[in-house]
């Protein structure tokens, strides 16, 4: 499970920053839902918390994997790994073992954190006290550039858009 922190657009879309976490009721939810529907596979159940009765409202069902699946996998939760051994036949156990408090962020990512700063610049000093925070993620590698690098081509396309100019 993970709770967006920061998203883009900012009124409500893709993770820009997101964080993991546990909730037992949400887990109840999600198996009911996924249950009922005799689901077998991966899907992401994505609820809304309503702050005027305090309960979880169904937004969306998406039946493939996510945009923020490198949240996943850095806390420790390989729902690609588990999918292959599905496929191969072999039985999967519900496992809440994973790093329930891994903040994780996408800077460059299309739709990512400098995207959202450009739509929300009040949440800069937030963003930057994860930029500076070691213990947050990010999907930036010095071991693997090259798709930072397109990223960077991409968001520098964006910024200097002019259609960019009016979002």
């Amino acid at each position: 499970m993970h709770r967006r922190i920061r998203e883009y657009p900012a009124s409500g879309g893709v993770s820009t920053c997101a964080e993991s976490f546990y909730d037992a009721d949400l887990e109840i939810y999600g198996r009911r839902l996924l249950d009922a529907m005799s689901w077998h596979g991966v899907a992401m159940a994505e609820f809304r918390h309503d702050s005027r009765d305090g309960q979880f409202k169904l937004i969306e069902v998406n039946p493939k994997l996510w945009g923020s699946l490198d949240l996943a996998l850095t806390a420790g939760a390989d729902f690609p790994g588990d999918l292959c051994r599905m496929a191969l036949g072999q039985e999967l156990r519900f496992t809440d073992k994973y790093d329930q408090h891994l903040r994780y962020r996408w800077p460059l990512s299309i739709s990512g954190e400098l995207y959202h700063l450009k739509s929300r610049p009040l949440s800069f000093v937030d963003a930057t006290v994860d930029f500076l925070n070691p213990r947050v993620k990010s999907n930036i590698w010095a071991s693997d550039i090259g798709p930072n690098l397109v990223e960077m081509g991409l968001l520098a396309r964006f910024l200097v858009s002019p259609k960019s100019r009016r979002a």
